[in-house]
């Protein structure tokens, strides 16, 4: 558990207070001035903040993968959600408590072609404005290696589920835990076999196809 004086999360009770399970934890005077009422404890695994992302669709969303890891794409028309400034491909979540890990689930659709083998996917994060990136992922492959995560059924549609954790990796759980400010993601993918053919949420102009992403901060022990 962990105390913490809450100013970004709750709902509004009028224009002049924020509630929290309905205790007020902010509040703001007439004459403009803020002050904390109360402090809450809040155990861990309370989800503390939530961002839905959405990939868009059309070519900045389409992503053909081959048997190297290469980006997802997430930059199509009417993408929602934060990004780096400078690559729509790269999500941006600001962290902000300092004893948290991050939930990160992706909602991909995907459709092989041939589908002799399969694809995989993983997950870089950066904690560092982006000047370096460390795999979340516990295996340098990904969760379901470069082959497991579609594939070996024949030609297939379907939608990739998978939600990866910061805690789950030793190398930078503990950096990601106590860090507080901005945070960038972006997915890889790969495809096991030349044979195959794939395509990564949007297919084509005539079946367009978006992807979601949701990240929460959750609270560490």
């Amino acid at each position: 558990m962990a105390l913490i004086s809450i100013n970004k999360k709750g709902s509004f009770n009028n224009s002049n207070e924020i509630v929290f399970n309905n205790t007020p934890i902010f509040s703001k005077d007439v004459n403009g001035s803020t002050a904390f009422s109360n402090q809450v404890i809040m155990p861990a695994g309370s989800i503390i903040k939530h961002q839905h992302y959405n990939s868009g669709y059309g070519s900045g969303a389409r992503t053909r993968p081959d048997q190297s890891w290469i980006t997802v794409k997430l930059g199509g028309t009417s993408l929602s959600g934060p990004r780096k400034s400078d690559d729509n491909n790269v999500l941006k979540f600001d962290k902000i408590f300092n004893n948290s890990n991050l939930s990160i689930t992706a909602n991909f659709p995907v459709y092989i072609s041939n589908g002799a083998s399969g694809n995989g996917f993983r997950l870089q994060v950066s904690t560092n404005n982006g000047s370096t990136y460390s795999l979340v992922d516990i295996r340098p492959n990904g969760p379901a290696h470069g082959w497991g995560a579609t594939g070996y059924g024949g030609s297939d549609a379907s939608i990739f589920n998978f939600t990866w954790n910061t805690l789950d990796n030793s190398t930078i759980a503990n950096t990601v835990r106590i860090y507080t400010g901005p945070v960038y993601f972006y997915f890889e993918c790969y495809e096991w076999s030349s044979a195959d053919s794939s395509f990564i949420i949007d297919y084509d102009d005539t079946y367009p196809k978006f992807g979601t992403i949701q990240i929460q901060e959750i609270m560490a022990e």
